[in-house]
């Protein structure tokens, strides 16, 4: 029996009892008492949930006091599948460790369980804020081991094994993702982290197409990633557009990197004194700047770095269309077996109106009488494909 279905047999049970009472032989006054003894301990069992649902709220207008409500509905006995949810609220908000001794307790209750499962999942967050990447990626592989399938369990493991520089396990499972069907936004900008840490520049930009023009997602590493691969092609304006839009994403307070950091990223970038010394920074250090870190920066530097304008860039992509398109056209002339276009126009039909010998008539034109019975319209009948060829 699902939680949800003891959560209502609960409340049938109640209102039930509240009615069986108005029909014992008692005084008015007796019913209304055991009537208020019925509320009165519903309200004490069920507190855990009001005390959750009056933290959700608080949680939704940014109050604070939404923390204490929730602490009391865990310690009231908060069923699991919203401990979880307490779990993960407390890991993302600074309190890593209140949510991991949340998890912790849900996973040894009932460790076969599918709320352990998710608290599994929620643990190893809480381990990836405190550094404790290596006890994360153990859970994680464990629990995949298992069989258990779960989009924000193949996130959260490839992102550790990105950071821990296991880039090639990390890999393996976008690609379990994709060939799933199931490869999110945030998997995908995970393959492209990946290929800036493998250096694989050149098949990157399929990847930031489907991510920023396609698919625009609302966390700042995916605009940052790809804010790097411009970087890498001389495409420094494209890169601080994408840094500018990274900045205005939602960030977390265990997200990978921070709203300054992205600054001064934008700052750095823009600055024409210091413009060529931060993007020649930026790309020797692809896996520092990955992870929203801190990398070493000399002014001094960056002469050798060379900036491309946008309008070369076009310029470029469409002259590799342009050949693209041409080439494509060439192998279908070389595959082309359909039949000549054998339709008929009117240049095909000429008539003289010289006069002519009742045997030339006869042998060589059309008379009146018998254009009426001809049909020159072959298109009824053609089944072929419309000639479509180049010329």
């Amino acid at each position: 029996m699902t939680q949800n279905t003891k959560n209502k047999l609960f409340l049938y049970i109640v209102l039930a009892a509240i009615v069986a009472v108005l029909f014992i032989p008692v005084s008015i006054w007796i019913k209304l008492a055991i009537e208020v003894v019925i509320v009165a301990l519903f309200v004490f069992l069920r507190r855990s949930y009001m005390f959750f649902a009056m933290g959700a709220k608080k949680l939704e207008k940014k109050d604070q006091k939404c923390w204490d409500l929730f602490k009391k509905s865990i310690n009231a006995g908060l069923p699991a599948s919203q401990a979880v949810y307490i779990g993960t609220a407390f890991i993302k908000q600074g309190d890593a460790d209140y949510g991991i001794k949340i998890c912790r307790d849900i996973i040894a209750k009932n460790p076969s369980s599918k709320e352990a499962n998710t608290a599994t999942v929620t643990l190893s967050m809480g381990l990836w804020v405190k550094g404790e990447l290596d006890e994360a990626i153990m859970l994680l592989e464990k629990l995949r081991a298992t069989g258990y399938s779960d989009k924000t369990l193949d996130i959260n493991l490839s992102t550790y094994l990105l950071e821990k520089g296991r880039v090639d396990s990390a890999l393996k499972i976008i690609s379990e993702a994709q060939e799933a069907g199931t490869l999110t936004n945030g998997m995908l900008d995970n393959k492209l982290w990946a290929l800036l840490l493998k250096g694989r520049f050149d098949e990157c930009n399929d990847t930031v197409t489907e991510l920023m023009d396609e698919r625009k997602p609302r966390f700042p590493e995916a605009y940052l990633h790809s804010a790097q691969v411009m970087i890498h092609q001389g495409r420094v304006m494209k890169a601080i557009e994408y840094i500018d839009s990274a900045i205005q994403q939602k960030f977390s307070l265990n997200g990978a990197m921070g709203q300054q950091y992205l600054e001064k990223l934008s700052s750095g970038l823009s600055d024409l004194k210091t413009r060529n010394a931060y993007a020649w920074a930026i790309d020797q250090s692809v896996a520092l700047v990955a992870r929203g870190k801190d990398f070493p920066i000399d002014l001094s530097k960056g002469s050798e770095y060379k900036q491309v304008s946008e309008s070369e860039v076009k310029r470029e992509l469409r002259a590799e269309q342009h050949e693209k398109n041409r080439k494509e056209n060439v192998q279908d002339d070389l595959d082309d077996d359909r039949e000549p276009n054998t339709d008929l126009d009117d240049d095909d039909f000429i008539f003289q109106d010289e006069e002519t010998t009742e045997e030339d008539e006869s042998d060589t034109c059309i008379t009146k009488k018998d254009e009426g019975d001809i049909s020159t319209d072959v298109s009824k009948d053609d089944d072929r494909e419309p000639n479509t060829d180049l010329d």
